[in-house]
């Protein structure tokens, strides 16, 4: 029989996944799954407490030894739930089943990408707008101190952006589980703000440039990092393309004909496997595709789930298959703490909800 502390426990950890709710046929005993997993992982650490300060999330530029986010894990007080029970880890959301189906990286990419190149911008006016959820391992030390908790950071993402100035308004909830709250935060920020997204130079500084030029895949293999210097960081280590790409995705409601463009350029990284058809967090079928590679903390495998009718991007996904250096980001930003996390996890996913045109910012 479950407990009343039990359900309670159960409920919490639900709210930490926001996608939680998006799936309307989620699979059966998913969350008891969570819970029994959170109370069957004993390690010898102290139990570590999530991370209440909501914000975006942004991947950062590398350039030599520069700050970067570090990721970790969080534990929830379940002290009731049965006797003197040892400190746990938090579960981290269950990996997504791929089914693979007949087709080759290269040849299913490029029909989605000639898809994408019929499917017209969806909605119209002036204003771009872009729903993402995110759940992602984070580090709040390096912004509340050396003492901080590592954590979790659950959110709901709003942005709108006017394409004429480039103003924009953000509107973020994220759940506290030290308050049992969502933190809501509306915010607006002045024209020229947005500027869509940048032309990296030969230099680590950008030079911004219109959508537009996305077109051209020179200047989209540098805004992927696939050519030219600098580096993605964030969570678990160096960010992929793949990463880079589910950063574009997140920023612009890209046009058909960057949309297409982006998928014919992602067919070409070395490496890049295709996973086979599969059912996102939030119930949609979609192609995804892989890459496995070393992020310095350990090899991972980054993974992108595509609308292979329109070339959307439905989700992105983050595995760390092996923890090999815990420490990485403390020689970087010196008194960030280790990464702790039982491997293989999923340690990072965002959900694509919506990327259209409308006619005002509400």
């Amino acid at each position: 029989m479950i407990t009343r502390p039990a359900r309670h426990a159960e409920r919490i950890l639900a709210r930490l996944d926001p996608a939680a709710d998006l799936s309307q046929e989620p699979e059966p005993g998913s969350r008891p799954e969570a819970l029994r997993l959170i109370l069957a992982t004993p390690v010898d650490e102290k139990p570590l407490r999530a991370n209440p300060v909501p914000r975006a999330r942004r991947r950062l530029v590398l350039a030599g030894a520069m700050a970067a986010l570090v990721a970790g894990a969080t534990a929830i007080a379940i002290g009731v739930v049965r006797p003197s029970p040892p400190p746990v880890y938090a579960a981290t959301p269950a990996a997504l089943v791929y089914l693979r189906s007949p087709g080759t990286t290269a040849g299913v990419l490029a029909a989605i990408a000639d898809a994408a190149r019929r499917s017209p911008t969806k909605g119209s006016g002036g204003y771009g707008y872009l729903h993402t959820r995110q759940w992602s391992l984070d580090n709040p030390n390096l912004v509340r101190g050396k003492n901080a908790y590592l954590g979790v950071h659950p959110s709901d993402m709003r942005l709108w952006y006017r394409t004429d100035d480039g103003s924009v308004r953000y509107l973020q909830r994220s759940y506290n589980p030290d308050t049992g709250t969502d933190d809501t935060s509306d915010s607006t920020a002045p024209a020229g703000t947005h500027k869509n997204y940048v032309c990296w130079s030969t230099s680590v500084v950008p030079r911004t440039c219109p959508v537009d030029k996305l077109t051209d895949p020179a200047v989209l293999g540098r805004v992927l990092m696939i050519t030219g210097g600098g580096a993605l960081v964030d969570g678990t280590g160096i960010e992929s393309p793949l990463g880079a790409t589910a950063q574009l995705f997140r920023d612009n409601v890209l046009p058909p004909a960057v949309r297409s463009e982006v998928w014919r350029v992602v067919a070409e990284l070395p490496g890049l496997t295709y996973s086979g058809r599969v059912t996102d967090r939030a119930g949609r079928s979609g192609e995804a595709f892989s890459l496995e590679f070393d992020a310095k903390t350990g090899p991972v495998r980054d993974t992108v789930i595509v609308d292979p009718a329109t070339g959307q991007l439905l989700g992105y996904e983050r595995t760390l298959l092996r923890l090999t250096d815990p420490h990485y980001f403390d020689r970087l930003a010196p008194g960030s703490a280790p990464l702790k996390i039982r491997t293989p996890s999923v340690v990072e996913y965002t959900v694509y909800l919506a990327e259209e045109l409308r006619t005002t910012n509400k």
